[in-house]
């Protein structure tokens, strides 16, 4: 997939595999594929995120001898974390303005997320499901290319087909709520993807 949307190896790419506990195939052939999309010259320039819950064995399934650990937030470095970013949220406010439950504003990448989708909106939010947030916070990083970089690859040709993908997944998730499978995704995506 990154071959065919790129095909040179010129652009930094930076490939972020969320919970990987979570995935139901063989995971040593993924780690496998990693480690040979790393030896190979045609993407020099890549770099994989991988977050998951601990479990036994996972170092030494994924290769690696350091990791960092992102414990919960409490409520206090919630408050601290909008404070750093100017924003004028505390812990109290999320929970009852944004129906979001306590263990998840909690999480630090999830709290980080809406800070930055709170602090670039344009007008006020007054209300943001994790689907909202999610789509909002990928259209981010897709909209926050560097032209001169994206210009290299067809930026403006992607961007519309990945916002409309971006779309659809949201709206599907919408439906299906925590029902929605990756199949179900491919099946109702079909060839848009």
């Amino acid at each position: 997939m990154i071959s065919k949307a790129l095909g040179y190896n010129e652009v930094n790419i930076l490939v972020f595999l969320d919970e990987l506990d979570q995935y139901r195939g063989d995971i040593e052939s993924l780690i496998d594929r990693i480690h040979e999309i790393h030896r190979d010259d045609q993407f020099p320039r890549i770099k994989f995120i991988i977050t998951t819950r601990m479990e036994s064995g996972f170092p030494e399934k994924l290769q690696i001898s350091d990791y960092v650990r992102l414990l919960p937030f409490n409520e206090k470095q919630v408050d601290e974390l909008f404070q750093r970013y100017g924003l004028d949220l505390k812990f109290d406010k999320i929970m009852k303005n944004f129906c979001l439950d306590q263990w998840e504003i909690k999480k630090p990448l999830f709290c980080w997320m809406f800070s930055m989708v709170y602090g670039k909106a344009i007008y006020p939010i007054k209300y943001l499901s994790r689907t909202l947030l999610y789509q909002e916070f990928i259209h981010s990083v897709i909209i926050g290319k560097h032209l001169e970089e994206a210009k290299k690859y067809n930026f403006y040709k992607y961007y519309l087909k990945e916002k409309r993908i971006l779309r659809n997944i949201a709206a599907l998730k919408q439906i299906y709520l925590n029902g929605l499978s990756r199949k179900t995704l491919m099946k109702k995506l079909g060839s848009s993807i």
